[in-house]
Order: structure tokens, then C-alpha cells, then sequence
């Protein structure tokens, strides 16, 4: 991330020096944050998450904002989700609104990268295999996210290319964040602090629906139609012609995900890995069949190339007499 020139800022706000373009606007109306870079003062490369407030703006921001924290606090201190969860680096209110500071190094959304990165960049390459697995094996880590905030009862609700945060290296890096809409399976306290019309209804809320949203952003980044993936009347095969039938079938299977009796993140996980078998395999198929073609005629000078090469060899011959 370039180094941003600092602006001045009051209160919270002063202790970074902030990009001047914002990563993504602020959505009053459905209560999502701005996004924007910076570096703290001590050096640290984070992503502040901004509510703005005033007289007129919706009380419920500060209660978002306070959830998130809260959520964010209680799953870092699960075991081994430092590394795959963006941990809190501050939070603060000043005059402006209400702010969260995510330490998030050379990390930065995944949309972002989707939609202003190099075109070469393995993740808008990924019909290439070996960026496939690359792929899978960094939303193995986002998994191992949900199953986290799942084995404390909560739902996710808000996973998009917005939630997932890579320096979009060939590091394994993907971390999970974008709390604010999260929710605990029982006792939902949260369902004040977002309005009916921001995502889907308390009601049909599950963990189901974070695998679901799971294998959409996974769709996303192989750039297949969430249509026919949700739509078991497409074979596997008709799909796509560049995925394999077996990334499809996963991916069916996380939308249907309701219908399976046992779907949690070791079980994923587990498929995952096959899935990443299977295209190993593939990649070492290709390899294997490797051929050069070349052309070849009367004007190629490779063809010429070989002619005096055969002359040299046959003036070297030595014949024996008989």
C-alpha cells in the first residue's frame, strides 16, 4: 500500500494518516461502514471501518459499531484465530462518528483486488489449475473462520469479497472479518441493530446460509453463475468448461446446504482437500502431456538448421574398408 499524505483529523481519527480515496463509500441506509487505508503512528498498516454520525443519522449506528467490537473481541480469543480473523488494532468515537481499526498489514479487501488489481493477478486468473488451488486452499482458512464464530453460536450474515481481506500474494493469507451484521443463533439481541431491508430476515438466518454465501464467493472468484450452481437440474458438467465436476458438486452442495444432515467446517474442509487432490491431479496430467509443435519447410530456419547439422554429421563419418 502506497503511504498515504496525511490529513488532518480530530480526536481518534489524528493518530493515522489515511489515504484520500476511500476504499468503498459509507451506506447509511444499510448501515455499512466506509472503508479506507492508512498506516497508524507507530507504522502499522490498518483498515478503518467508519460509521458517521450526526443529529439526524440513525441511532443504531453506535450499537453496530459496538456489537462489532464486541463480536471481534470474542473471537480472537478463541484459539488460533489470530491468524485468520483481522484483529482489532483501535477503536474510538470522535465527532465524526464512530471508528474501527483493523491490523491488517499488506492485507486489504478482496473486492478491491477484484476490481482495481493487475489483470494478472492469480486471483483474476483462476481457470489457470494452479491458481485454483491456490484458491481453495485460502478458503480453507476462511472455512476455519466460519467454524470459529460458528462453534460460539454466532452466524456470520455479511460474507462477500468485502469480509475477505488478502495482500493477493502467493502466501497463503485469506482472513476473515466484517462482523457487524452478525448474529448468535439463540438469544438474538442483535436483530435491533440492523433494519429488514439490509440483508435476510432474522428468521431464515442459519449457519446454513454462511455456507451458502461461502460457495457463492467461491463462484465469484471462478466466475461461474450462481444460477446453474443453484440449479440441480444443470449437470455438474454443463456448468463450465473449464471447472472440474468435482468443484461443482462442493459448491452445489454448500447452497443446498440445509438439505445435508452434517455440514460443518472440519467436513468442508475435508472435501476441500479432495478437491485440491483432484486438481493436482489434473495439473500433473498436463504436465505429462506436454508436446512442442513446430512448423517446419522449405523457408524455416529451423529446417535449415537441421539440414546442416545432418550434412556435419555425415562429412564426420569415417568410412571402414571392407
Amino acid at each position: 500500500m502506497a503511504r498515504p499524505t496525511k490529513r488532518q483529523r480530530s480526536n481518534f481519527l489524528s493518530q493515522f494518516e489515511l489515504d484520500e480515496r476511500l476504499l468503498r463509500r459509507e451506506d447509511k441506509k444499510s448501515g455499512r461502514p466506509s472503508l479506507v487505508e492508512g498506516y497508524s503512528n507507530t507504522d502499522a498498516e490498518v483498515l478503518v471501518k467508519s460509521w458517521s454520525a450526526s443529529k439526524n443519522d440513525n441511532p443504531l449506528l453506535r450499537d453496530i459499531w459496538h456489537h462489532e467490537i464486541r463480536q471481534l473481541h470474542r473471537i480472537c480469543g478463541y484459539p488460533g484465530a489470530n491468524d485468520i480473523i483481522a484483529p482489532l488494532f483501535a477503536t474510538g468515537d470522535d465527532d465524526e462518528g464512530f471508528h474501527l481499526a483493523l491490523d491488517v498489514g499488506q492485507r486489504r479487501p478482496l473486492a478491491t483486488i477484484l476490481e482495481f488489481g493487475n489483470k494478472n493477478q492469480w486471483l483474476k486468473q483462476t481457470n489457470r489449475v494452479t491458481n485454483r488451488i491456490r484458491m481453495w486452499r485460502n478458503m480453507q482458512r476462511i472455512c476455519c473462520g466460519i467454524e470459529i464464530i460458528h462453534q460460539q453460536g454466532l452466524i456470520h450474515r455479511n460474507l462477500d469479497g468485502w469480509s475477505v481481506l488478502t495482500s493477493g500474494g502467493e502466501q497463503l493469507d485469506f482472513q476473515l472479518t466484517g462482523f457487524e451484521w452478525s448474529i448468535r443463533l439463540t438469544g438474538v439481541r442483535a436483530q435491533n441493530t440492523r433494519s429488514s431491508s439490509t440483508k435476510e430476515s432474522i428468521a431464515t438466518a442459519s449457519f446454513y446460509s454462511d455456507w451458502r454465501d461461502f460457495a457463492f464467493l467461491i463462484s465469484d472468484l471462478l466466475r461461474l453463475d450462481k444460477r446453474k450452481i443453484s440449479d440441480p437440474s444443470i449437470p455438474p458438467s454443463s456448468v463450465s468448461e473449464s471447472i472440474l465436476t468435482d468443484e461443482i458438486k462442493l459448491l452445489r452442495k454448500l447452497v443446498v446446504a440445509e438439505k445435508f444432515e452434517q455440514l460443518d467446517g472440519d467436513t468442508i474442509n475435508s472435501e476441500i482437500d479432495e478437491v485440491v487432490s483432484c486438481l493436482e491431479r489434473s495439473e500433473a496430467r498436463i504436465e505429462q502431456n506436454l508436446r512442442l509443435a513446430v512448423r517446419l519447410g522449405p523457408t524455416s530456419g529451423l529446417s535449415d538448421a537441421i539440414r546442416w547439422q545432418r550434412m556435419a554429421r555425415s562429412k564426420r563419418v569415417t568410412l571402414r574398408p571392407s
